[in-house]
């Protein structure tokens, strides 16, 4: 299968919302508070926070943050469910009682736990969820996995490749394997079909990747303003304005954390 080769154009950049010397930066897009928001998990010792920032804004703007209740406080990869109103998040086997065994679902106002899924005992790093099934990343490994915890299908990846965070997008799953190929687009077969080398950023930083699927393409202007308006009308903040160069497959939004820079950076992909 031919692998397209992409280019990441980045439309804007905030700030970690909490500075972190560690690892363990998880990403999501999900409702909080009625409206999308891009939540961010940041680890700091023993304990995580989850932070909303408002989404399609120049500036960053906090819009709350929630303490992730003992004893999940260990955890890493993060994604969303949209029909049941979930955070959901894979567990490392450094917990002290060793909980990798367990995805767990969080309630985005108060970060409590309200559900636990079995899965096989795992170091987990990322997590996806795509309507149909996780995805969780193990060591080398990607792990297909439906929602009675039970693991369908695996892939493994090539030599030297771990995925440190990984996103479902409305047709496949964006990734990063780490410093050779920052940014990749998989199939429901983890197969490679999108590749993107040339993410801003130091290398090898990413951890965590979160694609906008609550964003509808119709209100997306290829550069947010500062207050995340539409104005003036003609700019680049405008929807009705075509974007240069014109995204991949449809207009969408990618954020990307690099821990080494301590950077949210945001943006899309389009075809060399």
């Amino acid at each position: 299968m031919p692998v397209t080769q992409l280019q990441f154009y980045q439309s804007g950049s905030y700030p970690y919302p909490i500075a972190t010397t560690g690892s363990g930066t998880g990403m999501t897009v999900c409702i909080y508070q009625t409206e999308p928001a891009l939540a961010v998990l940041t680890q700091t010792g023993y304990e995580d926070e989850i932070v909303y920032l408002a989404l399609n804004r120049a500036l960053p703007f906090e819009r709350g943050r929630v303490a992730v209740q003992s004893p999940e406080e260990r955890i890493s990869g993060l994604c969303y469910d949209r029909q049941s109103h979930l955070l959901w998040a894979c567990q490392t086997d450094i917990t002290p009682d060793n909980r990798s065994h367990l995805l767990v679902a969080l309630n985005p106002e108060t970060g409590q736990r309200v559900d636990t899924i079995n899965v096989p005992q795992a170091d987990g790093r990322a997590l996806a969820w795509n309507g149909l099934a996780f995805v969780r990343s193990v060591g080398s490994q990607l792990e297909l996995i439906n929602s009675n915890g039970t693991v369908i299908a695996t892939r493994q990846l090539n030599f030297g490749e771990g995925c440190r965070g990984i996103s479902a997008s409305p047709w496949s799953f964006v990734a990063t394997y780490g410093e050779t190929r920052p940014l990749v687009v998989i199939n429901f077969f983890a197969q490679v079909i999108g590749e993107c080398a040339n993410v801003p950023g130091t290398a090898g930083g990413i951890d965590a990747v979160a694609f906008d699927n609550l964003s509808s393409p119709d209100v997306l202007a290829q550069v947010p303003s500062d207050d995340g308006s539409f104005a003036p009308i003609g700019s680049e903040h405008d929807p009705e304005v075509p974007w240069d160069p014109s995204p991949w497959k449809f207009r969408h939004r990618i954020y990307v954390a690099n821990e080494s820079d301590q950077v949210i950076r945001f943006g899309y992909l389009f075809e060399q």
